[in-house]
């Protein structure tokens, strides 16, 4: 089951990452992102795994800038 999430943090979180990786050809690190949201590290942990349950992103694991978009 799908965590809940507030929905449009979610979607600041998910259209930050895709335009990070337009512009740079590869993933923002989660402190850019929480940075860029204005979230604690432990709250955007929690976004990352709802994502990544609801089948958008991928994230591999022990990698420094390891998410993966799976719908664009």
């Amino acid at each position: 089951m799908p965590r809940r999430m507030h929905e449009p943090l979610a979607s600041e979180i998910l259209n930050y990452i895709r335009h990070y990786i337009s512009e740079h050809g590869y993933a923002p690190t989660q402190q850019e992102i929480s940075r860029r949201c204005y979230i604690s590290r432990t709250h955007l942990i929690r976004y990352l795994q709802g994502l990544e349950e609801r089948g958008v992103i991928r994230r591999l694991r022990r990698k420094h800038r390891g998410i993966r978009l799976l719908l664009r």
